[in-house]
């Protein structure tokens, strides 16, 4: 049986010890940690406790932050922060128009409307970021759950962290642990999904690729991306705003271990580019380009 088992922690602050806060969290609330225990831990605390976190008023926009602050509307100075920890913005997600134009019913999303409407003219928009080899919105930057003016900035290198954070708690604890690293982004359908950004201690995918089912044929997937799906099923419990649950142990699931990270894993930018050209290739060559231009009309 699998246990998702939440850890109530204080409030975490610059220079905290978050190994010793999570093992000594975990023998509080229940016995301390088991062999095999996975530790998902959300990415705002890995930045508080690393003081990754930046006062927006310390920042002067530049010149191309001021030319998009006119165009979107938005604080010049949190573009100039989006700009600095993006390696490049790739789109413009127009998200009050998605609500305003009905395409989103905010009836559905909202807690309270009104606080829901001042939230989204503070952010008309989410800008579709490359950062650190992930694709991101807003970069992952993040100001909920820290005081104003101040904004979290993910780690740079989430599988680093992971494997500091594994070192210490695997030698406080005396146990074999795997540590995974969530960070919350938009799914496709307009709401939220927590992601693995890093790990280390565990595969994060299931090589199933071709294994035989049940009548023995070979199987076309079961590639699972476990250190997502960990992240997801840790949401339940993580939650955003004021529960105070900023780690979870998962007992009970079986893995694989890997000192890889998940960077080893996922595909790169420029093989990204290189399937999205056999994409296109593709689609011409078997469809007819026509019907990749109706597709493009539909964009």
């Amino acid at each position: 049986m699998v246990e998702l088992l939440g850890l109530h922690m204080p409030e975490i602050k610059s220079g905290d010890d978050l190994s010793r806060l999570i093992y000594e969290t975990s023998r509080k609330e229940y016995g301390g940690l088991k062999e095999y225990d996975i530790i998902a831990i959300t990415s705002k605390v890995v930045s508080k406790s690393k003081s990754y976190i930046i006062n927006i008023n310390s920042l002067k926009p530049s010149q191309k932050a001021i030319e998009i602050s006119n165009k979107s509307s938005m604080d010049s100075k949190w573009i100039e922060l989006l700009l600095r920890e993006s390696d490049d913005i790739l789109a413009v997600l127009p998200v009050k128009e998605f609500f305003n134009r009905n395409i989103l019913n905010l009836k559905n999303y909202a807690y309270n409307i009104e606080d829901a409407r001042q939230v989204l003219d503070k952010y008309p928009y989410l800008f579709l970021t490359r950062r650190s080899g992930l694709i991101w919105t807003d970069s992952g930057i993040d100001s909920s759950n820290v005081p104003d003016d101040l904004y979290a900035i993910p780690p740079k290198d989430p599988d680093f962290e992971a494997e500091t954070i594994w070192k210490s708690l695997s030698d406080i604890a005396g146990k074999k642990i795997a540590i995974v690293i969530c960070d919350t982004e938009v799914s496709l359908n307009g709401a939220s999904l927590d992601r693995a950004i890093g790990c280390y201690g565990i595969k994060p995918i299931d090589s199933g690729f071709g294994k035989h089912d049940i009548y023995g044929k070979p199987k076309y997937g079961g590639v699972d991306n476990i250190a997502d799906e960990i992240c997801s099923s840790a949401a339940l419990i993580l939650k955003q705003t004021d529960e105070s649950i900023p780690a979870i142990i998962i007992r009970g699931l079986k893995y694989e271990f890997s000192d890889k990270g998940l960077k080893y894993y996922r595909l790169d930018s420029e093989k990204a580019m290189e399937a999205v050209k056999l994409i296109v290739t593709r689609t011409g060559m078997i469809l007819g380009y026509d019907k990749f231009l109706k597709f493009l009309k539909l964009l």
